[in-house]
């Protein structure tokens, strides 16, 4: 999906907001800069939200008249939401709903905080570690469900 930005180029570096519906704003010295800020920030924005916020704004004139006032040039660009690693997210996601915040999970668990940091971080590439996995899961009261294997016979049947 993607997100109306504004770009705005100032004196001597670039500035980029949402038109809509998230509130973020960021600086760089180059475009290319500032639009790789601009996902990170729209990606970070999106976490612990059960479904994407649908953008509305669709062209500059969208935007807050008075954000646009006193730069050399505006213009609109359009905005990928970055990667967020899907097991990362149902962790957050689980965190949210247990009604906790990472440092009590890390206590239960009784690892650092900064460890749980590392499991919820949404650009995470590593592989989770099945055992770990169960054990946030204990820590939060629930019950880790693994994919299965299931014969091809069982889901189109043996006729």
């Amino acid at each position: 999906m993607q997100y109306l930005a504004i770009v705005a180029k100032t004196h001597n570096n670039y500035v980029g907001f949402f038109a809509d519906p998230i509130p973020a704003i960021a600086t760089a010295e180059s475009r290319e800069a500032l639009i790789a800020k601009l996902s990170e920030l729209l990606t970070s924005a999106m976490l612990g939200t059960s479904r994407h916020v649908k953008p509305s704004a669709k062209t500059v004139e969208d935007a807050d008249p008075e954000a646009l006032e006193g730069y050399e040039s505006v213009e609109a660009v359009w905005v990928d939401l970055g990667y967020i690693n899907p097991i990362a997210q149902d962790i957050w996601d689980a965190i949210v709903k247990a009604k906790i915040r990472p440092a009590e999970l890390a206590r239960r668990m009784g690892i650092s905080q900064t460890a749980v940091s590392k499991l919820i971080d949404p650009s995470r590439t590593s592989p989770y570690n099945l055992g770990t996995l169960q054990r946030i899961a204990s820590a939060l009261g629930m019950n880790l469900e693994p994919p299965r294997f299931v014969a091809v016979s069982e889901l189109v049947g043996t006729d």
